[in-house]
């Protein structure tokens, strides 16, 4: 069944064909429109290349290596009666099935001719079209097609069934990949077989089987595992080893990415240009600098992914990926499963998906958001903003000015070095500024949230929430709930907010104002200044109350009509009851604990 030209007609506008249309029409459609049916050989085919020149034969094994590489074939070289016929006495380029049983479609024999003169036209280097020939011609002779009704020349916008036929999805196509204007690819020679002509050849033969080129931990691109041809293209690729003629300066490449099984890795980190790369099967990248020129097969689990220096756009799979940028300002999309996405250099925005993710921004001023699941997003150096999302996640900003927002769920924010702005968002939070003089906001939920070192400034939001300012000079506000809200070292300002709350002012000349709501402050020592204003509706509590270490009571004057001072606000507001001082303005009072004299205490109110 070797290629000839059939009665062509004109076609109707196109419409693109799915991988699985191409497919059927190159193992049975081209056939069926000539009347002739569908046939192949079995998974071992012996093949005679003695016929070749040197050039011709290697072009010839490593079209065996493209084929092998993505079915369950294995071509067997011999110099006796072989079932594919190799020769270049005749001009031009064909090959195909001559002979086979109609009844089964079992293949009897077969042959492929390129001849010299092809090759000293068009090169006999990977990237050449010769190589791509002998892929095509075999292809014919394996029992594929034309995706379109043509055979030896065609033009598109007329001979196409499909809109999308293209050297990009199919290389029994006769139309480059600028040739087929509804394809948005740069033309490229192709070096493997594409998406189509692999699930076209895996309906006759079926998938590679256990040992074959890409069964195990396969690397694609820089450190390749890969032994033959596609090795020797990355290496040359990837600048680890000398063209010694395989690539020509100035053609793009095409290829298609198949791989059987393992942990598998592309590893582009020697890429200078802004790269697009997608690990979903069936997608297309744009790498070194071409369009749509790396295809994943469909079903190809590519794991993980090291970029290189560019602008590069990544988007994972549902696999747990490993995605490594290098410089480049890059922006990474994870997917779903459980992924360890590295930014590297640069200012980039990494992105977990679904799943328990793992963010490192590096260096640079990165953003991170980890989405669904229980996530870890590490800021690394520079200024960055982390998001956790969804899910109980874990935030840390490491070096810079951060900003750290943890979304919903129960979530762990450490601000690390540098003046950090940190959110928790809904959940129950723990959060935790470290150095620097940092903001940090539980928002809803019982939150624990801790300054450590530094001017901090800690806000408790809803919630019955737990604070402490560590070891400088902070400001505290508990918020709405029953909170309980500690000074720490340092001559903090302290504020209770809404609700029943409990406020430490431990070391340092500390401020202290409960708040509504009934609570309880213990002013520590150093010299405690205790505020109540009009609206701070509650009976509180304070312990510790001492005139000798120089504590002290602001007043709002808004607490009582008319004008007082200080004798006078305790000549009409306070009281001795029992061991106690009480201050009662009404809706507003406190009690000073074991305080039993009133003596001196003009001397220590201020009222504002």
């Amino acid at each position: 069944m070797p290629s000839s030209a059939p009665s062509f007609r004109p076609l109707a506008s196109a419409s693109n064909g799915s991988l699985d249309e191409i497919a059927r029409y190159l193992t049975d459609g081209y056939w069926d429109a000539q009347g002739a049916g569908s046939a192949s050989f079995g998974n071992t085919i012996t093949v005679d290349i003695g016929g070749l020149t040197a050039d011709g034969q290697k072009l010839a094994r490593w079209a065996f290596e493209a084929w092998e590489a993505v079915a369950d074939i294995t071509f067997v070289e011999t110099s006796g009666k072989a079932q594919i016929v190799f020769d270049d006495d005749q001009p031009g380029a064909m090959g195909g099935i001559t002979s086979y049983y109609p009844s089964n479609g079992e293949a009897i024999a077969g042959m492929v001719n390129i001849s010299t003169d092809w090759l000293e036209v068009y090169g006999t280097g990977i990237d050449g079209y010769a190589f791509s020939t002998y892929m095509h011609e075999l292809g014919h002779a394996l029992g594929l097609g034309h995706p379109g009704l043509y055979d030896a020349s065609a033009t598109y916008g007329t001979d196409e069934i499909f809109a999308n036929d293209s050297w990009q999805i199919t290389i029994m196509s006769y139309f480059d990949q600028e040739q087929n204007t509804s394809v948005d690819a740069t033309k490229a020679a192709t070096l493997t077989p594409m998406m189509a002509d692999i699930l076209a050849i895996q309906s006759l033969y079926g998938a590679p089987g256990k040992g074959s080129a890409t069964s195990g931990d396969t690397v694609w691109g820089a450190g390749t595992t890969l032994d033959g041809y596609l090795g020797a293209f990355f290496d040359t690729f990837a600048g680890e080893k000398a063209s010694r003629g395989l690539l020509t300066e100035g053609v793009e490449v095409a290829l298609t990415l198949y791989d059987r099984d393992g942990h598998d890795r592309i590893s582009l980190g020697f890429s200078e240009t802004d790269d697009r790369i997608s690990l979903e099967d069936g997608t297309f990248s744009d790498i070194g600098g071409a369009i749509g020129n790396l295809g994943i097969a469909r079903g190809t689990i590519i794991e993980d992914l090291v970029t290189g220096s560019g602008d590069d756009t990544v988007t994972g799979n549902d696999a747990d990926n490993m995605i490594s940028t290098r410089a480049g300002d890059d922006e990474v999309s994870g997917g779903e499963g459980r992924d360890a996405i590295y930014g590297g250099a640069g200012n980039d925005l990494l992105r977990g998906g679904a799943g328990n993710d793992t963010l490192g921004g590096g260096t640079g001023d990165d953003t991170l958001e980890g989405d669904g699941g229980r996530d870890a997003l590490w800021g690394g150096t520079g200024h960055d903003v982390l998001r956790g999302g969804a899910g109980n996640d874990t935030l840390g900003g490491f070096d810079g000015d951060d900003v750290l927002d943890g979304g919903s769920g129960e979530d762990e924010l450490w601000g690390a070095k540098g003046d950090d702005t940190i959110w928790g968002g809904s959940g129950d939070d723990t959060l935790g500024g470290f150095d620097g003089d940092d903001v940090l906001h539980g928002q809803e939920g019982h939150d624990e949230i801790w300054g450590a070192s530094g001017n901090d400034y800690l806000h408790g939001g809803a919630g019955d929430d737990q604070l402490g300012g560590g070891t400088e000079n902070d400001t505290l506000d508990g918020g709405t709930g029953n909170d309980v809200v500690s000074g720490g070292l340092g001559h903090d300002l302290i504020a209770g907010g809404a609700g029943q709350d409990t406020l430490y002012g431990a070391a340092g000349d500390d401020t202290l104002r409960g708040g509504a709501g009934d609570d309880v402050i213990f002013g520590g020592s150093g010299a405690d200044t205790f505020v109540y204003a009009d609206g701070d509706e509650g009976r509180d509590r304070i312990n510790g109350f001492s005139l000798g270490q120089g504590d002290r009571l602001s007043l709002d004057a808004d607490l009582w009509s008319g004008t007082l001072d200080a004798d006078g606000v305790i000549d009409a507001f306070a009281s001795r009851q029992g061991d106690d001082i009480v201050f009662d303005f009404g809706d507003v009072s406190f009690v000073l604990l074991d305080v039993e004299s009133l003596s001196g205490f003009e001397a220590a109110i201020d009222i504002a």
